[in-house]
């Protein structure tokens, strides 16, 4: 599972601009994964500009 943390989130969009899955959306002005379309490959996470996205559990998919 991916987390956000809003205390760093800037909102300036660019996980859901790197999502390849486009499973993160913009509710008010933090960004939502999708559980059902997202997966867990990582793009959002290494792409934070602020670290903002974390991996909780067991991490990225391992396809």
């Amino acid at each position: 599972m991916i987390i956000l943390d809003k205390e760093l989130c800037t909102g300036c969009s660019g996980c859901m601009m790197l999502c390849p899955q486009f499973a993160i959306y913009q509710i008010d002005e933090y960004p939502m994964i999708d559980k059902s379309t997202c997966t867990l490959c990582g793009v959002c996470v290494s792409g934070c500009p602020v670290g903002a996205l974390k991996f909780l559990g067991d991490g990225m998919n391992k396809e």
